[in-house]
């Protein structure tokens, strides 16, 4: 990487499925002698690009009229807002198809979300024709295959990495990705990836495009946003590293890596435990007596190990305005309470947390 020395005989490596501009020519080494030839290779999907501007009202009308029996699809939506939105839209218009839906984000327990993707496969491996709606939980690590996949607008790379939950295995005929322009009272896309993310993404998609020529397209998106971007951040990150300013006094105007977050914290969200069965109610309880309770600090970091796994399994990030009626064990614990006498109030076993309908939030 550009202007950072290593130890000798230390390697870095990295993988990606999209190739990103990340290193200047020469600064890293190929591990694959021609990239191109194996996206080249591919020709399970088209994308068919159609970005004139629609409400999620009019998506959801829109949707209906493409919709074929017989199809599978996946829409993804860029925020959970937009995804309840949509769920519910669809599932009233398209009731009487005897189609079985599913719902997917981080709106949901973790717990529930592997039940869930192990349900859709099931689904998908005995033939039966469903929707997938989600937010950019399925881009990565979900293996689904599905006929054809719907998303709003977003950087190219991850368009590209929704693409591949589209004829998948390559079985069928060639499967289709449609990629909708959304936007309410501003565009989905730029609200979360930003306004030079979504400007490129549109003149880079001008029409339909194969598989085959994914390389190229993504090529020619990162190539824009280098071109347009700056990297004076990036930049004074390595010159801090070089000079070992990890932390200052903050009347020194300098770069300093303790600024640096790779995913910014939010502090308008709060983590939330989800009562949703007896058996979660024991996990809490077991967290509540060996952690909360604990005044040993060793003990207390023992009894946590023990119960982290499962205990992570019940939470949900949401905004602090909605949790604000909820327990708060104790005024120092930073995960606040969903106990079961209350779960009906504030959680649905198939949308996940009960939320005002004006909030938007990303989900990765």
């Amino acid at each position: 990487m550009r202007g950072i020395i290593y130890p000798p005989g230390c390697y870095i490596i990295l993988l990606t499925a999209t190739r990103p501009l990340i290193f200047e020519e020469g600064e890293a080494i190929e591990l694959l002698d021609d990239n191109r030839k194996y996206f080249e290779a591919l020709d399970r999907v088209k994308l068919i690009p159609r970005l004139e501007p629609l409400t999620l009202d009019q998506f959801a009308d829109e949707f209906v009229m493409m919709y074929e029996d017989g199809i599978s699809y996946l829409v993804v939506l860029n925020t959970i807002n937009a995804s309840l939105r949509f769920y519910r839209a669809i599932k009233e218009k398209l009731r009487d198809k005897g189609v079985a839906f599913f719902y997917l984000s981080t709106n949901i327990i973790p717990r529930e979300r592997r039940k869930r993707i192990q349900e859709i496969r099931s689904a998908l491996q005995k033939g039966k024709k469903i929707i997938v709606v989600s937010t950019q939980v399925v881009e990565a690590g979900v293996d689904i295959d599905l006929d054809a996949v719907v998303r709003d607008l977003g950087p190219i790379d991850s368009i590209v990495q929704v693409a591949g939950r589209c004829n998948r295995s390559g079985w069928r005929d060639k499967g289709r990705v449609y990629v909708f322009n959304l936007k309410d009272s501003r565009s989905y896309s730029a609200m979360i990836y930003g306004a030079l993310s979504t400007i490129v993404s549109i003149d880079v998609l001008k029409g339909e495009t194969d598989e085959n020529r994914f390389y190229e397209m993504i090529n020619e998106y990162f190539e824009r946003v280098k071109d347009k971007k700056s990297f004076q951040k990036s930049d004074d990150l390595i010159e801090a590293m070089n000079s070992f300013c990890f932390d200052v006094d903050d009347n020194v105007e300098c770069c300093k890596l303790s600024d640096f977050q790779l995913i910014e914290e939010n502090r308008d969200y709060v983590d939330v435990f989800v009562q949703v069965d007896d058996e979660a109610a024991k996990i809490w309880d077991e967290y509540e007596k060996g952690v909360l309770k604990e005044k040993d600090f060793v003990k207390r970091q023992e009894n946590y190990l023990k119960v982290r796994r499962d205990f992570k399994d019940h939470l949900v990030s949401v905004p602090v305005r909605v949790a604000k009626d909820l327990i708060r064990p104790t005024k120092n614990s930073s995960v606040w309470l969903v106990p079961l006498e209350n779960k009906e109030y504030y959680y649905d076993d198939e949308t996940g947390f009960k939320r005002d309908i004006d909030d938007e939030i990303l989900i990765f």
